[in-house]
């Protein structure tokens, strides 16, 4: 139950709630992600912005829902140390010290850059980390644009973030390692940095709210490989589901797929937003088809790349109920896969859940033929 609650909470939050309250003024403001401290308590993070200047944004909460006043100034925080773009959707990690990671771009001069800032449990900026607690990263030859999507936290402290960087018109998957005091891990790639451009092809459409080609979601292997999903160029005009999986160093991991990288096409466009691994090595990647008639898409892999021939239809499933994507994953004990995103009522978006068995099929025993749409537009405000 808790799995789910959570997959519940990251779909609610990636939704955005507009008219959040920081400090004393009324602000513009969205919550992107949320992680739960080991005491229940739910940290938030996302934008805010006044105007045309946007910013990091945090919330932490009780248990109960309360906003917890011994967190920033009475339960908020509004980063303003560099600005953000304003449709960035920033990610966060919580340590095991408590301390918080929040994660997305930063403009720096003309360039969005890689931007990190690090929280300390009662919401002040931790001095310790990068300078005043803000590290921001550009990646070489980038086209003026790079952004963090998702972060992992390394059982010796180490921060990975990835995202995307803009290189000759053609985006591409960008990572890097920092040590725990923010400085770039020099052991990891070039220098810290890794930059993978899957495939070539021409500039695809744009995807509504997104830059539509990188690394949107990163999983870490027990044995210390990175798995990163997002998506790529494969046909004109369209996007596909992308993974590439790297070493402990950084190098591409050449036993994975095609040279490390694997593309794969649901026969439209379509972006990968959440990756999972399940106990048995076999990786779990969930997503939205692009167009007019998104659809939820997932997609599981055998631990070499491959497609796994027992899931759904070679691999490959793809659900529609009037939904317009998934956003979010996570795996129950029993192998079931929760996926979490929006639906459209015609007139309004609705949340959307669907539950898979572990073949791919929908889950009868859950909703209405294993999917669930829940409607807030006579929900009450608080």
């Amino acid at each position: 139950m808790r799995t789910i609650v959570s997959v519940l909470l990251a779909a609610a939050l990636f939704t955005g709630c507009a008219g959040a309250f920081f400090g004393s003024g009324r602000i513009a403001a969205s919550a992107r992600a949320l992680a739960i401290q080991p005491d229940g308590k739910i940290v938030a993070a996302g934008t805010a912005g006044v105007g045309n200047r946007f910013a990091f944004a945090l919330v932490r909460y009780l248990p109960d829902g309360r906003l917890d006043t011994g967190f920033g100034v009475d339960g908020t925080v509004l980063a303003t140390e560099f600005r953000v773009s304003d449709y960035v959707v920033p990610t966060l990690a919580l340590q095991p010290d408590g301390k918080v990671i929040v994660a997305g771009d930063g403009l720096v001069g003309q360039d969005f850059l890689f931007a990190l800032a690090r929280y300390l449990p009662d919401g002040g900026l931790d001095p310790t980390f990068g300078t005043g607690g803000v590290v921001t990263t550009p990646f070489t030859d980038s086209r003026h644009f790079a952004s963090v999507r998702a972060l992992a936290l390394q059982p010796d402290g180490k921060v990975i973030a990835a995202g995307l960087s803009g290189l000759d018109r053609r985006d591409a998957f960008a990572l890097a390692r920092y040590r725990p005091d923010g400085t770039l891990d020099a052991t990891f790639g070039g220098g810290g940095t890794v930059r993978t451009v899957i495939t070539f092809g021409p500039k695809a459409s744009t995807f509504p709210g997104f830059v539509n080609r990188g690394a949107f979601a990163l999983a870490r292997q027990p044995d210390g490989r990175v798995i990163a999903g997002g998506a790529t160029d494969r046909l004109a005009g369209t996007v596909v589901f992308a993974l590439a999986r790297y070493l402990s160093d950084g190098r591409l991991d050449r036993t994975f797929g095609d040279g490390g990288t694997v593309a794969t096409d649901f026969g439209a466009g379509s972006l990968a937003f959440a990756v999972a691994l399940q106990p048995d090595g076999k990786i779990v990647a969930a997503g939205t088809t692009s167009g007019p008639n998104a659809r939820f898409a997932l997609a599981r892999y055998l631990a070499d790349g491959a497609l796994d021939r027992a899931f759904g239809t070679d691999g490959r499933v793809i659900t529609d109920f009037g939904s317009r994507g998934a956003l979010a994953l996570a795996l129950q004990p029993d192998g079931k896969l929760v996926v979490a995103g929006s639906a459209n009522l015609g007139d309004r978006d609705v949340f959307a859940i669907a539950r898979y068995l572990p073949d791919g099929r929908l889950d009868p025993a859950f909703g209405t033929g294993g999917t669930v749409t829940t409607d807030f537009s006579g929900a009450v405000a608080r």
